[in-house]
Order: C-alpha cells, then sequence, then structure tokens
C-alpha cells in the first residue's frame, strides 16, 4: 500500500462523506451497492475476478 493508494482512499471517503447528506446521492450509491452484491451473489469468482483486472489496469495507468 504505497502513498497514492492511501490518498485515492482518504479522498474518496472524503467525497462520500461530503456527497452523503445530498438525497440523490444517497439513492445512487445504494443501488450501486446493492447491485453490486447481486452480482457478488450470482457470480462471485467472476465478479471478483473482474474487479481486481479494472483495479490493476487503473493502477497501471496512474501509477
Amino acid at each position: 500500500m504505497d502513498a497514492s493508494m492511501v490518498l485515492f482512499i482518504l479522498f474518496g471517503g472524503f467525497v462520500i462523506y461530503f456527497l452523503w447528506r445530498r438525497h440523490w446521492f444517497k439513492m445512487i450509491f445504494c443501488g450501486l451497492v446493492a447491485v453490486l452484491l447481486g452480482f457478488l451473489m450470482v457470480d462471485p469468482e467472476g465478479t471478483v475476478r473482474h474487479i481486481q483486472t479494472v483495479y490493476e489496469l487503473e493502477f497501471q495507468r496512474f501509477g
């Protein structure tokens, strides 16, 4: 876990905290979490593999 990853997590947490007070953001966020949980229940291995692939590609691009 390097410094850019820590900053990314902190910034993401701050953005979620700041936007959490907005009603539309709560609806969208909960919807996305529900979709992700649905994918995890239907195809857990494929979903985790896809998330890892996207994660690795993003850090190759920015790192």
